[in-house]
């Protein structure tokens, strides 16, 4: 059995017919887990149920972006995330638009908001790292290599 301490690295969520399966890997390694759902108000992706739920709002907690900290070009955004794929970003009087989406069973964000301001940075092919109910940590991967993370904090 190996060893449980270590960075475990998300493979794969698949939800199908209720049912949840998450599996991790590290080196050869692998670890599952797996639930039934009950019969919920949830559309069957982990992803957007997070983000929608009771209409809430999240916030960018961290972006780091080719090693360099960026987090504090993001303080005051409230995030809202709509069933219908839009995405608003909003801080003080002024209010970005944009879209967003859920790919590869909950694995992947996408994120556009086609704008010339600094919410274009969150304009990626995200790679879902974690969801909880609190906070969504996701990486921009490219040829292998982590170039930026993003961390959203729910409000």
């Amino acid at each position: 059995m190996p060893e449980f301490n270590g960075t475990w690295k998300l493979s794969e969520i698949e939800r199908e017919f209720g049912e949840v399966e998450i599996e991790f890997y590290i080196g050869d390694d692998e670890l599952s887990f797996y639930s039934t759902c009950g019969s919920g108000n949830t559309s069957g992706d982990t992803l957007s149920d997070t983000f929608i739920t009771e209409n809430s709002a999240w916030t960018v907690s961290s972006f780091v972006d080719e090693g360099f900290n960026e987090t504090s070009a993001f303080t005051g955004y409230q995030l809202r995330f709509s069933s219908n794929g839009a995405i608003s970003a909003q801080r003080g009087n002024s209010t970005t638009n944009g879209t967003w989406s859920s790919q590869k069973n909950a694995a992947e964000l996408i994120i556009d908001f086609n704008t010339e301001n600094i919410l274009d940075e969150l304009d990626e092919d995200w790679k879902v790292v974690s969801i909880s109910i609190t906070k969504i940590r996701l990486q921009d991967i490219d040829k292998g290599i982590v170039e930026s993370t993003l961390t959203l904090a729910k409000l």
